[in-house]
């Protein structure tokens, strides 16, 4: 939620909104930190590439990466 009415006028809204839009999730890092540190160096890509689509992004895939706490990891 952006925010109630009363809350939050108009150009409050919209800042909040491109905030939201241009935030970096987790699967975009995830997919990220294999090409840049995982890709080429690794011998079994597959293995890695399975536990990031079987194991993170579907339970904290939705996240901002600054709304991940060790809470949700541990989960």
């Amino acid at each position: 939620m952006i925010g109630s009415y009363a809350e939050l006028s108009l150009a409050e809204a919209l800042e909040n909104m491109e905030q939201e839009k241009h935030a970096l999730r987790v699967p975009a890092l995830a997919a990220e930190h294999f090409e840049r540190q995982i890709s080429g160096r690794w011998k079994h890509l597959d293995i890695l590439r399975r536990r990031i689509d079987k194991d993170i992004n579907p339970s904290i895939g939705h996240m901002k990466v600054e709304d991940v706490k060790l809470r949700p990891i541990d989960v």
